[in-house]
């Protein structure tokens, strides 16, 4: 196990990295199993597709709008995500694509043009430092927790290691948990604003009392938690695709 100096190193170099049955594989499928029971969700109803490289930031191209500048505060915002029920995925990586300007590939359903950290392999060292970079399929398992740089270039895969192909459907049920955290910044404002108000496909809502106020209690709370940066300070929005003054 790497020190925790060693993993943020590997997090700044990398993009992302991954831990391996952070809660129990059994526990995984049965919280999974609990979720779905709650909200009557079927076996298969969500997230059956493949998709194609996408970032999660507000700035989605490299180099244009305020994400990309760490002048005043560094970008510290990332997705947490609990593998709940894995079978047959892995998520698709641009390794460094969040700190160099990656072109995303066209043959991104090409099983060849990756190369692969498989299930129970764990990330240790830093990945093609001289430049030369490739995508990688990081397979999941249930109770793994991978985290990453919104700004990273992913995308979610479809994977048969078996026969060594990726597929356009799944084959068996997937469920995820994803928390974002950032530091209390303009970055995390930003994207919180992008999230909340400029995504209105997502359908979020604001904060209740009740959660704003635990989160206050262990010092979590981001400010000016459900207030739209993007009205007060429209220059911030700069580069931010969906946006409309």
């Amino acid at each position: 196990m790497l020190a925790p100096k060693d993993q943020r190193h590997l997090f700044h170099h990398n993009g992302f990295q991954i831990f391996r049955e952070a809660i129990p594989a059994e526990e995984a499928r049965d919280l999974a199993k609990l979720i779905k029971a709650g909200f009557g969700v079927g076996e298969m109803d969500l997230f059956t597709r493949a998709d194609g490289w996408h970032r999660d930031s507000a700035n989605r191209e490299f180099g244009t709008g305020h994400d990309w500048d760490e002048s005043e505060a560094t970008y510290c915002v990332v997705k947490a995500m609990y593998y709940l029920e894995a079978q047959d995925i892995a998520l698709a990586v641009l390794p460094r694509s969040h700190r160099i300007n990656i072109p995303p590939t066209d043959n991104w359903t090409d099983f060849k043009s990756y190369q692969v950290l498989p299930q129970a392999n764990v990330l240790d060292i830093p990945l093609f430092e001289d430049g030369n970079i490739q995508p990688v399929l990081v397979e999941g398992a249930p109770g793994d927790l991978l985290v990453f740089d919104v700004r990273l270039l992913h995308g979610g895969r479809v994977l048969d290691p078996v026969y060594a192909q990726l597929h356009k459907n799944l084959a068996h049920p997937k469920s995820q948990v994803a928390i974002v955290y950032g530091s209390d910044n303009i970055h995390s404002r930003r994207f919180y604003s992008y999230t909340r108000f400029v995504r209105e496909d997502m359908g979020y809502q604001n904060m209740g009392e009740h959660h704003m106020a635990l989160l206050k209690e262990h010092s979590l709370l981001l400010s000016h938690m459900n207030e739209n940066l993007f009205e007060a300070s429209p220059q911030q929005a700069e580069g931010i695709v969906e946006f409309k003054l």
